[in-house]
């Protein structure tokens, strides 16, 4: 048979099991908006990283165009010095 008298060591068993619970549900909430605010501070890195990305490769183009014309022109005075192409 079971008894079902209550005892200070039973009150305080039961006390303290809710208590570790109610502290690890605490925590656990801290942490989970600790998490979501960290996943907004990358995403916001991510975005910057990625304006970045796009900002080098633009000025990347922008270098090999120019160096390609750079080249056509080069090409264009070869050929001027060896006599070839439009002289007057």
């Amino acid at each position: 048979m079971f008894e079902w008298s209550l005892s200070i060591g039973s009150v305080l068993t039961i006390l303290m099991i809710l208590a570790s619970g109610i502290a690890f549900y605490t925590k656990q909430e801290r942490d989970s908006i600790q998490f979501k605010e960290d996943i907004h501070d990358i995403k916001s890195d991510l975005k910057q990283l990625n304006a970045i990305i796009i900002n080098l490769a633009l000025q990347t183009e922008r270098l090999d165009n120019q160096a390609k014309r750079i080249d056509r022109i080069e090409n264009h005075l070869d050929e001027v010095k060896h006599g070839k192409g439009f002289i007057t």
